[in-house]
């Protein structure tokens, strides 16, 4: 049979589409003509006026209006087809079966009923690869879908491909390195998306800088401002330079356009290897504070265990040191676990248990009621105890061989011999339960608040540890200096971060000497900037530094030091993983703090042999560089408040990713530089750059 021509009209005969169906028309008593395909009634069509085939298409026109079938046989309304096809007007929406939209190429869409919510139809045969659509678009002579996630579609002529809301402003990007305004015209979007314009603020005073158009008062007489290297700088009409800070000022500075002033140079050696072997353990991270006042429920939040699995800890401490929590767990009878038990069933979720060593502080912070800990029977019954956490970690599948007890018992009055004393009740029965069910445990001490050499030289000889500890803040006791309020100034506490930490396990090390502990490992068990800076010597917590880029910089500084004296102190776990007020890598609203993000990076990247390498010119900077096998890791620290550097790196070559911590970055950034841009770096004021490959 031969397809009908184009522009048949039917009233009473036969019409021929190009699939070979036939279309006709029959007399109803009750509905009047009646569409028959293949001579078969369609009883869902009534008073049909006429039947038109057009384009490869069959309609027919009830009344004033005209309908398409679809594959499944159901009518639509279209168009008139009888008149010229009009392309629908741009933003044209259909959220129903009822109407259609006609694109530039004539082809009729519209939204048709599926076992799956509404689907998309094209000229009438539905695309089975579409579902659940709630909105279909006509914009700018493209057709665009959204479904019932929110996900939007954009139809290639082909397929479909991810696309968002085309209605929606298109958000405003980062200005490109090297971008300048010089008048009131103009404007630089940095990399957090802030508008940066000179505007005229005061009479006389010259151009001034807005920021998302709030005016600077402290800002005039501009001449310049540029951005460059994701940095935001000024000029002035006298020639002084200043980069914003990213947090709330102006530093000085110098035009970074310009290269490296001779002399300002780091020089890295990845084939000289210093002997020192730097392990990720160095920057562990430990937990209590306010994750164990919520009974650990924090840890079941997923979001907060997704930031802390992303943080890839390789050395993670748990500290049992409550005195509130210790009554709960070692009570005598009817002991209560629920709170430890929130904690090591979420412990999977966030700590990768085969790359990550558990070392686990048990019991500090004023004795359990009980039993009194001066007693030979307080002293077995609370090592009984600890060999009950032991087991408990077991009973659920988390295998932690290393232990300590006691948290800061200088803190609670111990003296040496009660701390010796308590310590070989607690070795013995440790040691026993391992041996029992296969494993061997590391014990250690003195976990101090900071480092006492004559209490870890008792410790040494009086006991048999596995390793020594102890805690350490820079404005801490160990501090000479120290005095309840004491925060020093940023310049000093940098100071004290490169200049204490390391001597501090050198000290230690001098302090076992000539025992048999004199080579074991040191863990630097606790630590951070602050101890407890206020006047009242009560609140350990007001110092915000220590989520700041200054904080990043500090611990940079410090486990540096601690890999230069090279004395085997090879774990530490920084205060804290969970927010507990001006401590905590992670926030209470979830995001991660700029120590952090260092921690992370290196975790990630860091540990290996140490290289060497030197720091020329005068530069507040130093520099650690580590190798493992093919793969380098370089950490650049400028302690400087107010300066960003200039410099030159040498020893890379090819393809180098950087990563930058700083006021402006402290949420840190990422990009692939060539080693070629190394030449002429970078390095912006109180800043910590990681360079890898």
């Amino acid at each position: 049979m031969k397809e009908s021509d184009s522009g048949t009209v039917l009233n009473s005969s036969v019409i021929i589409d190009q699939t070979g169906i036939l279309w006709s028309l029959a007399a109803s008593d009750i509905s009047g003509l009646q569409v028959v395909k293949n001579a078969t009634v369609d009883t869902s069509t009534a008073n049909v006026k006429q039947l038109l085939y057009s384009n490869h298409r069959v309609y027919q026109q009830t009344g004033a209006q005209w309908f398409m079938p679809t594959a499944s046989g159901a009518w639509i309304q279209v168009a008139d087809p009888t008149k010229p096809t009009t392309e629908s007007p741009d933003g044209t929406t259909l959220i129903s079966t009822t109407g259609t939209i006609i694109d530039a190429k004539a082809a009729v869409w519209s939204l048709v009923q599926s076992t799956n919510g509404l689907r998309i139809a094209v000229n009438g045969t539905p695309d089975t690869t579409t579902a659940q659509v709630v909105l279909l678009l006509y914009y700018s002579h493209q057709v665009y879908q959204s479904n019932q996630a929110g996900g939007w579609w954009l139809w290639t002529g082909t397929g479909w491909a991810d696309s968002a809301d085309p209605r929606k402003p298109t958000p405003p990007s980062e200005s490109p390195s090297g971008t300048t305004v010089s008048s009131a015209t103009g404007t630089i979007i940095d990399s957090k998306m802030d508008k940066w314009t000179l505007t005229q603020f005061a009479q006389g005073s010259g151009l001034s800088i807005a920021r998302n158009g709030i005016a600077d008062p402290r800002t005039a007489q501009v001449a310049v401002l540029l951005y460059f290297s994701h940095q935001v700088y000024q000029q002035n009409q006298a020639g002084g330079w200043w980069m914003w800070d990213g947090i709330s000022g102006w530093s000085d500075s110098r035009d970074p356009r310009l290269p490296a002033p001779a002399g300002n140079s780091i020089v890295v050696n990845l084939q000289a290897q210093t002997g020192a072997t730097v392990s990720k353990m160095l920057y562990g991270l430990g937990s209590s504070g306010d994750m164990a006042s919520d009974k650990f429920a924090t840890t079941n939040r997923g979001d907060w265990q997704a930031q802390a699995k992303s943080l890839n800890m390789s050395l993670y401490r748990p500290n049992f040191g409550n005195s509130g929590l210790m009554k709960m767990i070692f009570r005598t009878q009817n002991a209560d676990w629920s709170y430890i038990d929130t904690l090591l069933d979420n412990l999977p979720k966030f700590v990768d248990l085969n790359n990550c060593r558990i070392l686990t502080t048990v019991g500090g912070h004023g004795p359990p009621p009980w039993c009194n800990i001066w007693t030979n029977d307080g002293q077995e019954a609370f090592a009984d105890c600890c060999v009950q956490v032991a087991k408990r970690f077991e009973s659920k599948g988390i295998h932690c061989d290393w232990w300590e007890f006691w948290n800061e018992p200088d803190g609670d009055g111990f003296d040496m011999n009660t701390y010796c004393a308590l310590f070989n009740k607690f070795e013995p029965k440790m040691r026993s339960y391992a041996a029992s069910i296969g494993r061997t445990y590391h014990l250690g001490g003195v976990t101090d608040t900071w480092m006492q050499a004559n209490r870890i030289q008792q410790f040494c000889r009086s006991c048999k540890p596995d390793f020594l500890s102890y805690h350490q803040y820079s404005t801490g006791p160990g501090d000479g200096n120290f005095q309840p309020g004491n925060l020093h100034d940023t310049g000093t506490i940098m100071q004290k971060a490169f200049n204490d930490f390391g001597p501090t396990t050198a000290d230690c090390r001098a302090a076992a000497a000539g025992t048999s502990a004199a080579n074991l490992p040191i863990f630097l068990g606790e630590w951070n900037i602050v101890y407890t800076p206020d006047s009242g010597g009560g609140n350990y917590n007001i110092d915000v530094r220590q989520i700041t880029n200054i904080g990043a910089v500090f611990i940079a500084l410090a486990t540096t030091s601690i890999v230069n004296a090279n004395k085997n102190a090879t774990m530490a776990a920084m205060w804290e993983l969970y927010a507990d007020t001006y401590y905590g890598v992670i926030r209470t609203d979830m995001k991660m703090s700029a120590q952090g993000r260092f921690l992370q990076r290196m975790n990630t990247y860091g540990g290996g042999q140490q290289v060497t390498t030197s720091v020329g010119g005068s530069m507040n900077m130093k520099a650690l560089a580590t190798v493992n096998g093919n793969k380098y890791c370089v950490v650049l620290m400028n302690y400087d408040q107010n300066t960003s550097y200039k410099v030159s790196v040498s020893g890379l070559s090819g393809s180098v990713t950087y990563y930058e911590i700083s006021g402006a970055r402290m949420d840190g950034y990422e990009q692939t530089i060539s080693s070629d841009a190394l030449g002429n770096l970078n390095i912006p004021a109180m800043s910590v750059i990681i360079l890898t490959n």
